[in-house]
């Protein structure tokens, strides 16, 4: 999608200028558009206590970025928390489906 944006404009390429959770702790790397798979990270770790679709960025738009799940979210390594702002805490990891 930043491929066909950048195509169309350089508006869609423009970047967040500040590191900020939304954009995984990179000041001026990640386009705004980009922006909502940190959101789908946070929104998860708020209702699961982890990040379900880890997003592997690449701040070159002529690389594609990919996503990273975890069958085990006690595997998930600790960098991946703190580039959201948040730390890793197996007490709050809550399973899909559980209603717990």
């Amino acid at each position: 999608m930043r491929q066909r944006a950048l195509a169309v404009s350089s508006k869609g390429a423009e970047t967040l200028p500040e590191a900020t959770p939304q954009s995984w702790g990179r000041k001026g790397e990640v386009p705004a558009y980009c922006s909502h798979c940190a959101v789908n990270e946070l929104e998860s770790m708020a209702r699961l206590g982890y990040p379900l679709f880890i997003t592997e960025f690449d701040p070159d738009p002529g690389k594609p970025c990919g996503w990273t799940l975890y069958k085990d979210p006690e595997r998930i390594p600790e960098q991946y928390f703190a580039r959201l702002g948040c730390t890793k805490d197996a007490t709050r990891f809550r399973k899909i489906g559980s209603g717990t």
